[in-house]
C-alpha cells in the first residue's frame, strides 16, 4: 500500500508541477480547453452506475474463493458488454453534440473554432478509452495488483503530462496536437491493461462462458444502491466547472480551472487519510466496539484538521503569492489567485465533512447523506448559474465555501445526533474550532504583516514554507490528540531551548 500511496502523490505532483508549462507553452485560453475535457471526463463517469465497485466486489470474492472462477467470468465478459455499450453509446452522443459545443456552449476567442471541433472530436475517443480502463482498474483493485497499479499509474502518468511534449516540439503547441497525443496513449493504456486483466483472469473453457447479460441480474441492485452515492458525488464537485463552462469564455476557464486544481490540493493531503479511515470504521461498527471508533473518530479528525486547516489557511491568504511562485506569471496569478483561496477554504470544510459520511458508511445507511447533499445541489446549482453569471470564477468560489460551510454548520451536527455515537459541541469544539482558530489568526496576521516581492520567488517560497509550517505546529499543540507528542519532539529536537 506504500508504493499504491507513492503513486497517488507522484501522480498529482506531476499534473501540479506541469501546468505552467502548460500555460507558457500553449496559452492559458488551450488550458481551459484542457481543463473543459477533464470536467467532461468526470461526468463520463457518471454511466458507471456502480459497475466498477461492483466487478471489484466480485473480484474480491472470486479470489477469497466465495465465487466460482465460472461465474465470475460470465459476470466480467457481460459487465464488458455492459461497459462497451454504454460508452459507445455515450460517445455517439458526444459526437454529434461536438459542433454545438464549440459554437454555442463554450465562447473562444482566440483558438480557431475548426481546431476546437477536431480537438473535441479526439477528446471523444480519449474518453471511451479511459472509460474502458476503469473496468479493468476495478478488476486489478478487487484482486489486489496494488503494485502492478502503482507502476502502471507512474508509468502512463509520466507520458500523460511529460511525454506530450516530445511531440508538442515537433509538431508545434497546439491544442490539436495535445489531445492527438493523449487519445493515442490512452488507447495503447487501454490495450496494455486490457492484456494484464486477460492475463490475471481465472482460467475457465471459454465455451463454457458464453454471452449472456443473466449473471449482472443477481449484483443488479448492488451496482445501483452503490452508485447513488458516487452519482451525488461527482454532481457535486463538477456542476460548478459545468455551469462556468459556459458563463465563462475559455480563457477566463482556463485561470478558473487552475485555482480549483491548485486548490485540491487540500482533499489531495487527506484522501489517503480517508482511505485508511472507512474500512476501519466499517469494522468497529460491525463489531459495536464504538468507544475504540469514537476514539479514532476524534483524533484522526483533529490529524485531518490540522493538516488542511494549515494549509487551506496559507493558500488563502497567501494566494497570490503562492500562485506566483507556482506559476511565474503575474497575470496568471491576478486572475486565479482568489479563486484558488476560495475553494480551498472551501475544501477545508469539505474535508471535515466526510467523516459523518464515514460513519454512515460504517452503519450501512447513506440515507440522510443523501438527502444532505441532494438538498447541498438544489441551492449550488441555481445559486453558483446566477452568481458565476456576474462575477465569474470569483462568485463561484465563494459559493462553493458557503455550500461546504452551511452543510457543516447545520447538517453535520444531524448525522451526528441521529448515530448517537459522537457529541458533536464537544467534537466541533475540541476538535475543530480549537485547532482551527489559533492557525487561522497566525497566518492572518503574518500576511498582514509581512510583504511579499513579486520579483523574489524563492525567498516568497520560503518565507510561506516556514510560515506555514509554524501554523502546522502551533495546529498540534492546540490538538488533544497531538500536543503530547508534538512537545516532546519539539524538546528531543531542542527547538525550545
Amino acid at each position: 500500500m506504500t508504493v499504491n500511496y507513492i503513486s497517488q502523490i507522484y501522480m498529482a505532483f506531476i499534473g501540479l508541477a506541469v501546468l505552467p508549462y502548460y500555460i507558457s507553452l500553449m496559452g492559458v485560453e488551450a488550458y481551459g480547453l484542457v481543463g473543459f475535457f477533464a470536467m467532461l471526463q468526470a461526468w463520463f463517469n457518471l454511466l458507471d452506475l456502480g459497475l466498477t465497485a461492483t466487478i471489484s466486489r466480485e473480484a474480491a470474492k472470486n479470489g477469497s474463493g466465495s465465487v466460482s472462477n465460472l461465474a465470475f467470468r460470465q459476470l466480467y465478459r457481460a459487465l464488458g458488454v455492459v461497459f462497451f455499450l454504454f460508452g459507445c453509446t455515450g460517445a455517439i452522443i458526444l459526437l454529434l453534440l461536438t459542433d454545438n459545443i464549440a459554437l454555442n456552449w463554450l465562447t473562444v476567442e482566440k483558438i480557431e473554432i475548426k481546431d476546437v471541433i477536431f480537438s473535441l472530436n479526439v477528446m471523444v475517443f480519449c474518453l471511451l478509452f479511459r472509460w474502458l480502463i476503469g473496468l479493468f482498474r476495478g478488476v486489478l483493485t478487487g484482486y489486489e495488483k496494488f503494485v502492478w497499479l502503482s507502476f502502471y499509474n507512474l508509468s502512463f502518468t509520466s507520458l500523460r503530462f511529460l511525454g506530450v511534449f516530445i511531440p508538442m516540439s515537433y509538431f508545434g503547441y497546439s491544442v490539436k496536437v495535445f489531445f492527438i497525443y493523449q487519445a493515442v496513449l490512452a488507447s495503447l493504456e487501454c490495450m496494455v491493461i486490457f492484456f494484464y486483466v486477460r492475463k490475471t483472469l481465472p482460467k475457465v473453457e471459454i465455451k463454457q462462458i458464453g454471452w449472456s447479460l443473466k449473471p449482472i441480474k443477481p449484483v443488479l441492485y448492488l451496482s445501483l444502491s452503490l452508485s447513488a452515492s458516487s452519482m451525488i458525488w461527482v454532481v457535486a464537485m463538477q456542476v460548478d466547472k459545468l455551469i462556468l463552462s459556459k458563463t465563462l469564455n475559455l480563457s477566463d476557464y482556463g485561470y478558473f480551472t487552475l485555482g480549483v486544481l491548485a486548490a485540491n490540493s487540500v482533499m489531495l493531503l487527506t484522501t489517503p487519510i480517508n482511505s485508511v479511515l472507512m474500512p476501519r470504521f466499517a469494522n468497529l461498527f460491525s463489531l459495536n466496539k464504538y468507544e475504540e471508533l469514537k476514539i479514532i473518530y476524534n483524533k484522526f479528525t483533529q490529524l485531518v484538521v490540522c493538516i488542511a486547516g494549515s494549509l487551506s489557511f496559507s493558500l488563502y491568504f497567501f494566494s497570490k503569492e503562492i500562485m506566483f511562485i507556482w506559476t511565474g506569471d503575474v497575470n496568471v496569478s491576478e486572475n486565479s489567485h482568489e479563486i484558488m483561496g476560495l475553494y480551498a477554504l472551501g475544501n477545508l470544510f469539505l474535508a471535515i465533512n466526510l467523516f459523518p459520511y464515514f460513519l454512515q458508511y460504517a452503519k450501512g445507511d447513506l440515507r440522510l447523506y443523501l438527502i444532505g447533499n441532494i438538498i447541498m445541489l438544489l441551492i449550488l446549482i441555481p445559486s453558483m448559474y446566477l452568481i458565476s453569471q456576474r462575477f465569474g470564477g470569483k462568485g463561484a468560489g465563494y459559493i462553493w465555501l458557503f455550500a461546504h460551510l452551511l452543510y457543516f454548520i447545520f447538517w453535520v451536527p444531524v448525522l451526528h445526533n441521529k448515530l448517537k455515537i459522537i457529541d458533536h459541541s464537544k467534537w466541533l469544539f475540541s476538535n475543530v474550532v480549537k485547532v482551527l482558530v489559533p492557525s487561522f489568526f497566525l497566518l492572518m496576521f503574518c500576511s498582514q504583516l509581512y510583504e511579499f516581492a513579486t520579483v523574489d520567488r524563492i525567498f516568497s517560497f520560503i518565507m510561506i514554507t516556514l510560515f506555514s509550517t509554524i501554523s502546522l505546529i502551533i495546529s498540534f499543540l492546540f490538538s488533544d490528540e497531538f500536543n503530547f507528542k508534538t512537545k516532546r519532539f519539539i524538546k528531543s529536537k531542542g527547538i525550545n531551548k
